[in-house]
Order: C-alpha cells, then structure tokens, then sequence
C-alpha cells in the first residue's frame, strides 16, 4: 500500500481508455490525463505541478507485453523510490517488472520480439520515461503500475501508428478510412476492444487494492490535452 494519504496520490493516464473503469470504482482518486507520447505526459504534467504539490506520482494505464512469459493482464510495477515487501501487498496481484518507454506502438510480434532482445525490458508504453523525469526533478517518489494489454504473442489489430494525428491522438477518419480499405479488420479490433475491457478490470482491482479508500470525496479529474 503507498505510504501517503489517497488525496495526496497523482495517477497519471494517457487516456480516459484507460481509467474509466478506476473512475467508476474509485471517484476518491485523482487523475490526470495527459495525452499520448512523452511530449505530452511531460507539458501536462509540469503544467499541473504548477499548481499542485503531490506526494506520489503514479503513471498508469496500458502497456504491451515484450517478455514472452507474461500473459495479458498481468500487472506490473517498477519503482526506484517506493518499495513494497512481499507480506505487504497480501493477496494483490503484482509483478515486478520493467518498462520500456517508446515512442510509438509496437504492434506487431516482430517489433515485440527485437524490442525484447535489445531491451530485456517486460513491457513497452509511451509516458513513463517522460513522467519519471519530472518526478525526480522535484524529489516525488514514483511509481510506475501498468497492466499488459496485448502480450508479446500478441499482435495488435491494427498499426495505431497510421491512425495517429501529429499530437498523438486517435484520428476517428483516419481510422474510418483504414477500415474502409481493410473492413478484414473490423472483428480483430472488436474482439480486442473487448479484452481491454478485461485488462480495465485488473488494472482498477490492482490499484484499488494498492490505495485504499479513505474517504467518499469525488476527486477532480484533469484534463490537459
């Protein structure tokens, strides 16, 4: 369990993808959501330190499996300043891992594979590199705990990385028209959506087991892209 009260506890999400199930569970937790990429984890969060002192930063959300052995819906952590022993987490679900932060989606088992070899991390996202480096500038312990959302087996429905606009975000008619041309897509990227549903669940059990509830208030959450 973090050390800290929950109102002092800043959890970061790239996307409301990832939270909404946290946020129906848990509207205790403050959140921030910061946009895809490091550029935009980083302008996001220095912009919200400007006015908000927290005590932990978590970075949070989805991450995509490079070591073979994890399977999807395994939770990760990894953290330098925060360090749980064994009997503390009790019955809680947690891996400890590394993470490898990119700056683009590997989406196929090709990329996961070299990726592997040349990294020898667990898991690859795009945000915690970035928000890592803003914590330890101001000296706040930090955590990163991300759930694997698509193993290293596991290939993505389709490349994001041609869907994304220049400020990293989901171009809806870019998307539109990939699937226009390639409609074979289409029941890969519901059934994938239907497991990110799965994965939604084991990230909010984990992180609501890691910091309790203490109280009924309803946290902002912050939006900044």
């Amino acid at each position: 369990m973090l050390p800290c009260k929950t109102s002092e506890i800043l959890i970061c999400f790239a996307d409301r993808s990832e939270s909404q199930v946290i946020r129906r569970i848990r509207p205790d937790l403050r959140l921030l959501h910061t946009g895809m990429g490091q550029e935009n984890a980083k302008n996001a969060l220095a912009k919200h330190l400007l006015s908000n002192s927290p005590a932990v930063i978590v970075s949070s959300g989805f991450a995509g499996g490079l070591n073979p052995s994890l399977t999807k819906g395994t939770v990760l952590f990894e953290s330098e300043t925060i360090f749980f022993p064994p009997q503390s987490l009790g019955p809680l679900s947690l891996t400890k891992g590394t993470f490898h932060s990119a700056e683009k989606v590997a989406t196929t088992i090709e990329e996961k594979s070299a990726l592997w070899q040349s990294t020898q991390c667990d898991a690859i996202e795009m945000e915690s590199f970035a928000i890592k480096a803003i914590a330890d500038s101001e000296g706040i312990p930090f955590l990163s705990l991300r759930v694997i959302s698509d193993s290293a087996e596991e290939p993505l429905p389709l490349d994001f990385n041609q869907i994304m606009t220049p400020r990293m975000r989901i171009s809806f008619p870019k998307l539109a028209w990939h699937l226009m041309k390639r409609p074979q897509l289409i029941p890969r990227l519901l059934r994938f959506n239907q497991s990110v549903k799965y994965v939604a669940n084991q990230l909010a059990t984990a992180v609501s087991a890691l910091i309790p509830e203490q109280n009924a208030n309803i946290s902002r959450d912050y939006e900044t892209h």
